[in-house]
C-alpha cells in the first residue's frame, strides 16, 4: 500500500500493544467492520433536533463487501 494510508496502517502495525486498551487489538484498527445499521453507530454525528426538518432519513449502503 503506498501513499499516507500506507504510512498509516504501518504504524499502527508497528504500535506497542501497551497502548492499546486492555481489551483491544491492533486487528480493531486494521481491519475494522462496517456496523450493520445506523442505529448502531452512535457518538459520530450529532443530533439534528430541529423541528422544520419534516422529511425522513435517507441512508445508503454500499452492496458490494
Amino acid at each position: 500500500m503506498v501513499g499516507s494510508l500506507g504510512n498509516l496502517y504501518q504504524s499502527v502495525e508497528n504500535l506497542n500493544q501497551n497502548y492499546m486498551l486492555p481489551d483491544q487489538t491492533k486487528d480493531v484498527l486494521l481491519n475494522p467492520r462496517a456496523q450493520s445499521s445506523s442505529t448502531e453507530i452512535s457518538g459520530f454525528l450529532t443530533q439534528n433536533d430541529s423541528s422544520d426538518n419534516d422529511q425522513g432519513s435517507k441512508l445508503y449502503m454500499c452492496t458490494n463487501k
